[in-house]
């Protein structure tokens, strides 16, 4: 009643509430929901194409690394990227959802267990699989756990904006010396000519050395210099 209504006046009035509150997906969650969406996305694909069925297990038909592989082997290079095409909207379309509960508070019927939901835009669609069922709303976790999510989150958004501090200055530097990246001796001069021009502080050099890696950088054996890390192919089919 009172999530509703503030003061419970509204509340006294009518026999039955809906209460519709958002739920804020776990990064695990989020992933899983990607890796469904690209594993049917492939599959639609497929059946357009081919008669494959009898190829894959059940297993493969729900990991995104094996269907990935197998369309890697069995499509050209333009079915590939038609498909890589299809695999983006439907990962973005992912992101966009949200995901949302609905409790009732009746006043002369018994209690219904709460409904969970997927709101893909126009439509809200059951969560059929519960995955759903173990997310609190933020209103109703104990302290200490919204204490925990809030550093987190900070901490995600200080490593950002650490990253893009790095990434401008590392571009920076390569602007003017020929595309060239600098060593990290040159990184640090470059930080402190950015940071002194509008009067922030700037990491000492050590530090830019020991937050490369996770920041995705790293350091080229021969020429010293600072080189983005390699990225990781989810196919499998990395040398």
């Amino acid at each position: 009643m009172d999530r509703a209504s503030g003061s419970g006046v509204f509340a006294r009035d009518p026999d039955a509430l809906l209460d519709l509150i958002e739920l804020e997906p776990t990064e695990a969650l989020i992933e899983q929901e990607k890796n469904k969406a690209i594993c049917k996305v492939c599959i639609q694909y497929l059946d357009a194409y081919f008669k494959w069925e009898d190829d894959l297990s059940q297993d493969d038909l729900c990991s995104k690394t094996q269907m990935l592989n197998y369309c890697e082997e069995h499509l050209d290079k333009w079915q590939m990227n038609a498909l890589q095409k299809q695999i983006e909207d439907a990962v973005k379309d992912v992101k966009a959802k949200t995901a949302w509960r609905i409790e009732g508070t009746l006043r002369e019927f018994p209690k219904f267990q709460p409904v969970n939901l997927w709101f893909d835009y126009p439509i809200h669609r059951m969560d059929e699989t519960g995955c759903l069922n173990d997310i609190q709303p933020e209103d109703e976790r104990p302290p200490w756990q919204r204490g925990k999510d809030a550093r987190k989150k900070q901490a995600e958004i200080q490593k950002k904006n650490t990253q893009a501090k790095y990434t401008m200055a590392i571009e920076s530097y390569r602007f003017g010396h020929d595309d060239i990246y600098p060593t990290v001796k040159e990184l640090y001069e470059q930080m402190k000519s950015d940071a002194e021009a509008v009067g922030e502080k700037y990491p000492a050099e050590k530090t830019i050395w020991n937050s490369l890696k996770k920041l995705g950088y790293t350091t080229d054996k021969e020429t010293k210099r600072i080189v983005p890390l390699p990225e990781k192919s989810g196919s499998g089919n990395e040398k």
